[in-house]
């Protein structure tokens, strides 16, 4: 997003829909959910609170996208709101039909319409498809003449959506645009939820860009770089990050020379990156991009330069290749590392 305003201060809930998946089939509503302005502030923080920028999603179809059931649905309620109640029945039956023999936890299922939703630099029409997988008890306390009672009771907290994906009015670009969320897996939604339910792909963007040749270098350093030295690893990923900070665009020439610098480095770096999109599955990664903020940001909380020592010591590297020297003490027979530095830091 390019400005700081979030979906909750921004989103006006219109329709709600309500249904059930479990193992016996499918609970269909024939009437959408009666909202006053209490239950619609609800359901917004319900619904949009998960919702992160991140990674954006567009559908896709190995033939047309008009074969894209939840595609088709999304069409049909942006062409004609009036439609909201049919289509969101009818991706509640999709839904059941990708859960059958799959195990998938029962729950309530979601469907929501949605106006004024700020998203890449203006406000936009969505719809949004939720999924809620248990339940969580809490007491009731009555009110008699004379005395309080206590019951207790089952139901949904109001943080507990499980999964989420919000579907942007934005056609005229690649055919709407998502943000997915699941609660279980962040990084890595369900596949049934993504790609037998949605059938969506990541979106190529600059987000996905960044985060993409950030996980390679991450990669590169932990697995294709094993003739290195932890202090040569935790200097080149902190070089790596170094680089994502200070530069707007990322351009494979500066990068190796900025980075990789060495001819075996840049070697082995190719190599790696061949075998690193083809085991994702990914297409091949971009040599120039526009480096997104958010994408680095996510990736800074990860990413660590440590070397780790036996069970013994984890030496965290920051930065400062030449105050690390790495030794062998051959009458005790062990590597050491000597560690330079002028103050210590309590």
């Amino acid at each position: 997003m390019s400005e700081d305003i979030s979906l909750l201060a921004s989103a006006e809930l219109k329709a709600v829909y309500l249904g059930r998946v479990n193992e016996e089939g499918y609970y269909k509503n024939d009437v959408l959910q009666t909202l006053d302005e209490d239950l619609a502030d609800i359901l917004t923080t319900f619904f949009l609170k998960p919702i992160k920028p991140g990674f954006s999603y567009t559908f896709d179809h190995e033939i047309d996208l008009k074969y894209n059931a939840a595609f088709v649905a999304c069409q049909e309620i942006f062409a004609n709101e009036e439609v909201f109640l049919d289509q969101s029945q009818q991706l509640l039956k999709l839904l059941y039909s990708v859960s059958e023999n799959q195990n998938i936890i029962p729950g309530e299922f979601y469907t929501a319409y949605f106006e004024r939703v700020y998203f890449e630099g203006r406000y936009v029409k969505a719809v949004g498809v939720f999924k809620s997988e248990s339940k969580d008890p809490f007491l009731t306390i009555g009110e008699g003449k004379s005395s309080l009672t206590m019951e207790h009771q089952s139901g949904i907290s109001i943080h507990n959506i499980h999964k989420g994906a919000l579907i942007y009015d934005m056609p005229d670009e690649v055919g709407y645009q998502l943000t997915i969320f699941d609660k279980n897996s962040i990084q890595q939604p369900a596949r049934f939820w993504v790609h037998d339910f949605l059938n969506v792909k990541p979106l190529q963007d600059e987000y996905f860009q960044t985060d993409s040749v950030l996980k390679l270098c991450k990669d590169f350093v932990k697995k294709g770089s094993r003739e290195m030295d932890g202090v040569d690893k935790a200097d080149l990923m902190n070089r790596t990050m170094d680089y994502f900070q200070t530069n707007e665009t990322f351009h494979l020439p500066a990068f190796e020379a900025e980075v990789l610098k060495d001819e075996d480095v840049m070697r082995n770096f190719y190599e790696h990156r061949e075998k690193f999109v083809a085991q994702s599955g990914q297409e091949e990664l971009e040599e120039s991009f526009e480096i997104s903020a958010p994408a680095f940001e996510k990736a800074k909380r990860y990413v660590r330069s440590v070397i780790k020592l036996d069970k013994n010591f984890h030496v965290y590297v920051h930065g400062g290749r030449e105050m690390i020297e790495r030794g062998y003490d051959e009458a005790k027979g062990q590597h050491y590392y000597k560690l330079f530095f002028n103050e210590e830091q309590n």
